[in-house]
């Protein structure tokens, strides 16, 4: 406190030698030339206009430190203050006799002295009209059992909110999470035993979020009030009955629910969905074509989002359902009580260079790419996600699809949603976070003549996918041919073009019955020096033999990057699996990419089909 120092190896005991090292090596640096070493200045003590004593109700004080860029922290309540109190931004209004201790600070300087400034109202009454750049506002503090303030405050309109009514109030009052969330006011805190806190409510309303997001007009009524229930609406200890409706679309999350998903309405609908938005088509319901927006409306609409950066982070408690919005509400989520363990700062960034992103060749961005996080958060309830937007009149809605984004695949994945044509909004429900944006499509998805949904169910979109992705291709006028078994050399390939990996050259090949000129050479060798693939001797590949399911077991093993997994085989028939191929077939079983047979059988010299062998190469991608 002195302003002295002391070395240490623990808390509160000196290091004589230490100490003397420090100051020697000091002292050797100021010989040298080395630094300009001095007592560090001291900041300007605040000072006050007007001065302390007797004002009228009303009055407007303000505080000043001669040090230029010096912050001012000040307290209301007799106690020393220090940085974690109430920074000063605006002009304090005086209501009643009030002390104010104010101390100020720079970075590389010594604090100023604390000063006190005592304010006692006179008796000639009378108020200051506020600037024109500030509102008036009403602010009542309703505690456990009395009120503390009850009056006019004046806000200038940079600051225009309600934890700004709060601080003007000149009661004490303290924050946690960048001031996000008010635990304390005049002395009476929370009570962490019980959900018993401080709300507030703003013309009737309770917001979902802090009050220092919470804009201001003039006129508005503000009421802070002591709630014994984190289910209060007010004052007295009034329950919510009713849960909140989404901004956007006035409607509860159930309701929502019903609407996109019509015949599961009650199931709780998770948003980490794994289905590709190249094969994803009608993921929407549309609403309000009835009644669609018109041009001047979506022309402002558009004008508006076109002008708003959404950048917010916001505190939200786990108990208690909450909205999480920008000013504009371009974005809002609807977080229900339980969905998260405990409370958290949710934040949402647009994203504002496009660089990076990776887009779906088949899609074209409508939105701007929002990250939400904190990143990696899992939710046990899905959360409402619901993005404004103004749709061209060429557009179909039908096309939209509401995605995340797969970091580790690079993919984007659809998820079911609700889209409102006359609101101008689409919303889903997402069970974690990364990032997220609307698309369109702009091309379909690539489609076989002989693969269909009826005759393989189980393939269609796999097949579609891969084809779309250009990981597969047909055999020619538009055919699959999906009930051909697959060669070594195809799978080897497919394998190649799924992990992204480098062609090699053909003359590289090691194999002598791998012709150079061969469509498949390349891979075959990329493959080889990926270490995913050996030959069935030392020079020879066999590329046109059909694979069988061990052979796919140990490829498909190997490019999962990880060595094979030993442990008993529980298939009936684990002896006829080869040695060098048992590892990996536990390995491919128990990460569910290669299945055995409903006999219990695995038969791993069976041989799989064209269609068998891309479902295989999907699950590797996608799980």
């Amino acid at each position: 406190e002195d302003g002295s120092f002391y070395a240490s190896w623990m808390p509160g005991v000196t290091n004589d030698m230490a100490t003397r090292q420090v100051l020697k090596a000091l002292g050797d640096l100021v010989e040298a030339g080395h630094g300009n070493f001095r007592p560090a200045a001291q900041v300007a003590t605040p000072t006050a206009t007007p001065a302390a004593g007797a004002v009228e109700s009303g009055t407007l004080v303000a505080l000043n430190s001669a040090t230029e860029g010096a912050q001012i922290y000040y307290t209301t309540d007799g106690t020393n203050p220090t940085t974690a109190n109430i920074e000063y931004n605006s002009p304090i209004v005086i209501n009643n006799a009030i002390t104010i201790k104010a101390i100020a600070v720079k970075e590389n300087m010594r604090d100023s002295r604390i000063t006190t400034f005592a304010f006692t109202i006179s008796g000639g009454g009378g108020s200051h009209p506020p600037s024109p750049g500030a509102i008036t506002v009403s602010v009542t503090v309703i505690g456990k059992n009395r009120t503390y303030f009850s009056g006019n405050v004046t806000l200038p309109l940079n600051k225009a909110n309600a934890l700004e009514a709060l601080k003007q109030t000149g009661l004490s009052y303290r924050t946690r999470y960048d001031n996000s969330y008010v635990y304390e006011i005049a002395g009476e805190t929370e009570d962490l035993a019980s959900t018993a806190g401080w709300k507030y409510m703003v013309n009737g309303y309770i917001p979902g979020g802090p009050a220092k997001y919470y804009s201001l007009s003039s006129g508005d009524t503000v009421i802070w009030f002591w709630a014994d229930d984190y289910t209060s609406t007010g004052p007295g200890g009034q329950k919510k009955e009713e849960p909140l409706e989404n901004p956007l679309l006035g409607l509860t999350v159930e309701k929502i629910k019903k609407l996109v998903f019509p015949e599961r309405p009650s199931v709780d609908i998770g948003g980490k969905t794994n289905f590709p938005v190249e094969i994803a088509v009608l993921q929407v319901v549309v609403t309000g074509g009835e009644n669609p927006m018109p041009d001047e409306e979506k022309r402002l609409l558009r004008q508006l989002l076109e002008g708003n950066r959404v950048d917010l982070k916001q505190w939200v408690e786990g108990d208690v359902e909450s909205l999480v919005a920008d000013d504009k509400n371009e974005i809002v989520l609807q977080i229900e009580a339980g969905a998260l363990e405990k409370g958290a700062d949710i934040t949402i960034k647009e994203k504002s260079s496009l660089d990076n992103v990776v887009m779906a060749a088949t899609h074209r961005l409508v939105s701007p790419v929002y990250q939400l996080g904190p990143s990696g958060t899992v939710f046990n309830k899905p959360v409402l996600l619901s993005i404004r937007l103004a749709i061209p009149d060429d557009m179909d809605p039908r096309g939209l699809v509401l995605a995340w984004f797969d970091k580790s695949k690079g993919q984007w994945f659809a998820i079911p949603a609700l889209v409102d044509v006359s609101l101008g909004v689409i919303s889903g429900f997402v069970d974690h976070f990364t990032d997220f944006a609307v698309l369109v499509r702009e091309t379909p998805p690539r489609q076989f003549r002989d693969v269909d949904k009826v005759k393989y169910p189980w393939a269609a979109d796999q097949i579609n996918y891969l084809a779309t992705r250009g990981i597969l291709h047909g055999v020619g006028e538009n055919i699959f041919e999906p009930a051909r078994e697959a060669t070594r050399a195809e799978f080897a390939a497919m394998l190649v073009k799924a992990l992204n990996l480098k062609p090699g050259a053909a003359q590289e090949t090691v194999f002598d019955d791998i012709d150079a000129g061969s469509w498949y050479a390349p891979y075959v060798h990329a493959a080889v020096k990926a270490g995913i693939v050996r030959g069935i001797t030392e020079k020879t590949f066999k590329p046109m033999d059909k694979i069988t399911r061990e052979q796919m077991a140990v490829m498909v093993g190997r490019a999962v990057g990880e060595t094979g997994t030993k442990g008993d085989l529980e298939y009936r028939d684990a002896g006829e699996i080869s040695s060098w191929a048992r590892d990996w077939v536990n390995l491919v079983s128990t990460r569910g990419l290669l299945e055995g047979f409903p006999d219990g059988s695995f038969q791993p010299k069976g041989l799989l089909s064209r269609a068998q062998s891309t479902v295989v190469i999907y699950k590797l991608l996608i799980n």
